[in-house]
């Protein structure tokens, strides 16, 4: 007796999605708010311990930034939130993380596929339980029809999107009820905070450098008299150099290596200063921005305001944030 084989042809409905309703946004390139900033533990409501950062969305043809702006903010922890960093900046790891994989994957079906596993746009669908929902939409780019979608993470859709170009959407019902002006946002009051913080530095550095300079003077002034002294003790002619200065490195230059500094600093240092010789500006930032040397400049700008105490914790975090990552890709 002969097996009949029965075919049994199943039909997915996709996910409803008007563009009527939905905003489409774009990243907030925009510093010192965006497009994204990482954050310190004491920072954050979590006891999270890797990478924390908060992405920020603005609607698209927004017009000129204000801080009524209305602004997304998403919060995104661990290898998600480094590897959308890498990517904004153009870094490249030794080894493919599993955002890599996952684009790859993609991709490569994508080319057996075409009308199937193209990511069409990816899409922050609900709110609930205070965590963002998102949505991959696949299909044919070509018609721009939809043939399947999936849940994912907002950070997840955010690195594939960057990685393929394709759009970012935010259904308005979440828009309106999550969405806030610049000035009430986490970044605003972050960048306020940086601001205070960099006043009473430069307050601080000025006070020393006058400090400095007026006791450089007493004792030139006083190097000078027992010159003279002795000269006129000793009969002797001509004009003698008084006493000179000492060169300091400033607290601001992020390029000098110190003795206690980890070793994943020191590495980025130098990259930084090579990048500044080269005069190569792009790579320099994106060493300056880099989260190991953000939270380095807090804890040097509280060791230069005398808050040892939260430099020391700051400290702790930073080496327990490299030996965390590091333990990842090794």
């Amino acid at each position: 007796m002969g097996r009949q084989t029965v075919l049994a042809l199943c039909k997915f409905n996709t996910y409803p999605f008007k563009e009527n309703e939905y905003h489409r946004v774009e990243l907030l390139n925009r510093a010192p708010y965006g497009p994204m900033r990482f954050l310190s533990a004491r920072e954050t409501d979590s006891d999270y311990s890797g990478f924390t950062s908060v992405i920020v969305f603005q609607r698209e043809h927004e017009g000129p930034l204000t801080i009524e702006t209305p602004i997304l903010e998403v919060f995104v922890t661990g290898d998600a939130a480094y590897n959308i960093h890498a990517q904004l900046h153009g870094q490249k790891e030794n080894r493919p993380v599993v955002h890599d994989l996952m684009f790859n994957l993609l991709a490569r079906a994508a080319e057996m596929q075409p009308g199937q596993w193209q990511l069409l746009r990816v899409a922050i669908v609900a709110l609930k339980d205070d965590l963002f929902v998102g949505r991959l939409f696949f299909g044919d780019a070509a018609t721009g029809t939809v043939c399947w979608d999936c849940d994912c993470r907002p950070s997840d859709g955010v690195y594939l999107s960057l990685r393929t170009q394709c759009p970012i959407y935010v259904a308005r019902s979440v828009w309106e009820e999550a969405a806030a002006p610049l000035r009430l946002s986490k970044v605003h009051m972050l960048a306020v905070k940086d601001d205070l913080m960099a006043k009473e530095q430069q307050q601080q550095q000025h006070e020393q450098m006058q400090a400095s300079q007026h006791q450089t003077q007493a004792q030139g002034g006083a190097s000078g008299a027992a010159t003279a002294a002795m000269k006129s003790n000793s009969g002797c002619k001509g004009a003698s150099a008084g006493g000179g200065g000492a060169s300091s490195s400033s607290p601001y230059d992020f390029t000098a290596i110190k003795l206690d500094d980890i070793e994943d600093i020191k590495l980025l240092k130098r990259e930084l200063a090579i990048a500044l010789q080269e005069e190569d500006y792009a790579a320099a930032a994106r060493l300056r921005d880099h989260p190991y040397m953000q939270l380095y400049r807090r804890i040097e700008a509280f060791r230069l305001l005398g808050r040892a105490s939260d430099a020391e914790a700051l400290q702790r975090e930073l080496a327990t944030m490299i030996t965390r990552n590091n333990a990842g890709v090794a």
